[in-house]
């Protein structure tokens, strides 16, 4: 699980540099208070923030792609800060992380954008990947020498284990267990394996080289969101393969409903990127389900 290849070939980003390129997923949207002395270390100087008593809004928009032009991938945008775009403002991408290496070159060469190539990945892939990951395995590895134990010395313990295996996923399929927001349809099999570790996401640019961690939301169980059409203009640019300032439009149709937060989570690894946003406090989580996003192509603007 994690991070995704595509095996989908869309002729390579160059095929698409015309635009508008459609994107259909879901996505986690979330604004952090963040300072302003931090906000500028990320955000191009020439860029007025938009700010009040010393912070502005600064955050994470995580999203997995199921398609797009260059296939299904994952993508982690840090939001440096929040700039202003006269009469609207608009948050700075002064961060992209994907998992696809079509999209990271569509990004940088095409739209301007400080894209990099990053694994995205949970605990469980690795057998834990944090502390007790470990003893959860070895806990896991007795409990079922146990079970294969009981199952020769106690006659009718391996009916009973099958009956209490089917009432749990009966459970499940009613609704008594909340589902991880990041899950796929497709892992739902693993469930029951892996269940505490789900919903917690690594993302790394090389093996030893951690991002940030995310504790995802659990999503509701039932739910019906309000499908909402929004117009979104926004920045890029200012990078070394492009240093003009690019402005594109963006509009999204989705399913959209106020979310429990993102805990970002800081174990002293984090990218200095983010370094502003994990010490901001979340002010919002916004979740973009059944998401159709169409991105037009980025056109040099110049600051009034």
């Amino acid at each position: 699980m994690g991070g995704r290849r595509s095996d989908q070939k869309g002729g390579g980003y160059d095929a698409h540099k015309n635009g508008p390129w459609i994107f259909r997923g879901k996505a986690l949207y979330q604004l952090h208070l963040v300072k302003v002395s931090e906000a500028k270390k990320t955000v191009p100087s020439d860029l007025q923030l938009v700010s009040l008593f010393g912070y502005t809004l600064g955050g994470v928009y995580l999203a997995r792609y199921s398609e797009s032009p260059c296939g299904a991938f994952d993508e982690l945008v840090v939001l440096g800060g929040l700039v202003w775009n006269k009469p609207l403002s608009c948050a700075w991408a002064s961060r992209v992380y994907v998992n696809n290496e079509e999209a990271r070159k569509h990004g940088v060469k095409t739209c301007g954008l400080p894209s990099r190539r990053a694994d995205f990945k949970y605990p469980a892939e690795t057998g834990g990947g944090r502390e007790d990951g470990g003893r959860e395995k070895e806990k896991k590895k007795k409990k079922k020498q146990l079970r294969s134990l009981a199952t020769i010395l106690l006659p009718g313990f391996g009916n009973l284990q099958t009956m209490s295996a089917s009432s749990d996923s009966k459970d499940s399929r009613n609704g008594k267990t909340h589902r991880p927001w990041w899950r796929r349809e497709e892992d739902e099999e693993d469930e029951q394996n892996h269940h505490h570790h789900h919903h917690i996401v690594d993302v790394s640019e090389k093996k030893n080289s951690k991002c940030c961690a995310m504790r995802l939301p659990l999503a509701p169980k039932k739910i019906v969101a309000p499908r909402i059409k929004m117009f979104l203009p926004s920045f890029s640019g200012r990078t070394k393969t492009c240093p003009d300032l690019m402005k594109y439009s963006l509009e999204m149709n989705a399913n959209v409903r106020v979310s429990k937060p993102i805990e970002m989570m800081d174990d002293g690894k984090t990218s200095d990127a983010l370094t502003g946003v994990i010490q901001g406090k979340p002010v919002v989580c916004i979740a973009f389900e059944n998401m159709h996003m169409s991105v037009g192509k980025p056109v040099k603007f110049d600051l009034v």
